[in-house]
């Protein structure tokens, strides 16, 4: 169960913070200042939209109170995973809460 569990973490996880990480770091590469400021300003805001929406509404077979609570822990994994510059982080957080709310960290303790 903690493999699929964590399997299926690092799936999301790519899917939908993956192509942002790789745009910001793309973003980093590109010398012309009008496509730099369009790469932060107009496609990684609507990208960061797009993705913490559908990451939500992954989430709606176990209600609209866990779309709304999956779309803001989207809200702040994106930052961390952009500020480390790795999944990693988002990975592991979203393991543990994930491991903690099917009660598998309660079979570890």
């Amino acid at each position: 169960m903690t493999l699929t569990i964590v399997a299926h973490v690092i799936a999301e996880e790519i899917l939908f913070r993956g192509l942002g990480l790789s745009l910001w770091q793309f973003r980093d590469h590109v010398r012309d200042r009008r496509l730099r400021a369009a790469l932060l300003g107009g496609v990684m805001r609507w990208y960061v939209v797009v993705s913490v929406a559908l990451f939500g509404f992954s989430h709606a077979e176990f209600g609209a109170w866990n779309v709304l609570s999956a779309a803001t822990l989207g809200l702040v994994f994106f930052p961390l995973v952009l500020k480390t510059r790795s999944l990693w982080p988002a990975i592991v957080a979203h393991a543990m809460g994930n491991l903690d709310s099917y009660g598998v960290l309660n079979w570890i303790r």
